[in-house]
């Protein structure tokens, strides 16, 4: 499963500052960005994306599909 990415933890290694989510203010992380930034709840249910990372992310999921179109959709992809 996948915990961290480049737009997550790209900050440790050019030693910036974390990235903060506008709306929340508090770091950009995976988890922040699929289970509890308001800014994405509505488009992760219109996708039928479920909160659960371990389903989300899972190599057998049945929703990488949509998750992709989603993060497509949102220009998410560099922030991950």
């Amino acid at each position: 499963m996948i915990k961290r990415g480049l737009g997550t933890h790209g900050y440790l290694m050019a030693q910036r500052p974390q990235t903060l989510c506008t709306l929340c203010n508090t770091p950009i992380t995976i988890k922040h960005l699929f289970s509890s930034c308001p800014l994405y709840s509505i488009p992760l249910n219109r996708f039928n994306l479920p909160p659960n990372l371990s389903q989300l992310l899972s190599d057998s999921s049945p929703h990488l599909t949509n998750l992709f179109l989603f993060l497509r959709l949102h220009n998410l992809l560099p922030q991950i």
